[in-house]
């Protein structure tokens, strides 16, 4: 067997594994999974998931970081004009949540009562970082500053508060089915969580 069919035979079955596991995340929940079901439900023998995967939860690690990839290209780099500083909302925003609703199965199954909570806290520490660049390269323009923040505030509390407000705006909006499209929840949550920090950005228009 050449390379190229090993590489593509091991991506064949990573994906079977996930879908496998996204399923019954759908109807057992995170906690009541074992590797038995999933080599079950994916009808490949327990051999084959060892061979790739430690447990279930290197499993989760595995689908976290492929969803973490997905999600930093479809927000794109954080660079900023002033142009796109003034779109209201922000497509940055709109891009975030219409990629969470095109892996609604995932957040979820991995986000909900039932999911993982080494999930949510990485999904919360990778937002910060995201959120962290961006404020960054508005910093550089010159349309924010860490002025604007309370005296004695470092800008690591309010990074780490954004990021917890997405994560729990994420469950809340999962939790409704999503019947608010990606554009209302990029404005509302833009005006919620930076307006005071970008005052000056809201000013320019």
């Amino acid at each position: 067997m050449s390379q190229k069919e090993t590489d593509l035979r091991v991506r064949r079955t990573h994906l079977i594994l996930k879908q496998a596991f996204l399923d019954l995340c759908e109807k057992k929940g995170f906690k009541a999974i074992t590797v038995g079901d999933i080599t079950e439900h994916a009808m490949v023998n327990r051999a084959t998931f060892y061979r790739h995967y430690k447990d279930k939860y290197e499993l989760v690690r595995d689908i976290f970081d492929e969803a973490i990839e997905d999600l930093d290209k479809e927000m794109g780099p954080p660079h900023y004009t002033y142009k796109q500083v003034e779109e209201m909302p922000p497509q940055s925003f709109i891009h975030f949540f219409e990629y969470i609703a095109a892996n609604s199965r995932l957040y979820s199954a991995m986000m909900g009562s039932d999911g993982d909570p080494w999930f949510v806290s990485h999904m919360r520490e990778h937002l910060g970082t995201i959120t962290e660049h961006r404020i960054l390269a508005r910093e550089k323009l010159r349309i924010a500053s860490v002025d604007d923040l309370p005296k004695g505030m470092p800008r690591k509390v309010m990074v780490d508060m954004i990021a917890a407000s997405f994560v729990g705006i994420i469950g809340w909006w999962l939790e409704e089915g999503m019947k608010y499209s990606p554009a209302e929840m990029a404005a509302w949550s833009r005006h919620m969580m930076l307006s005071g920090y970008l005052r000056k950005a809201d000013k320019a228009k």
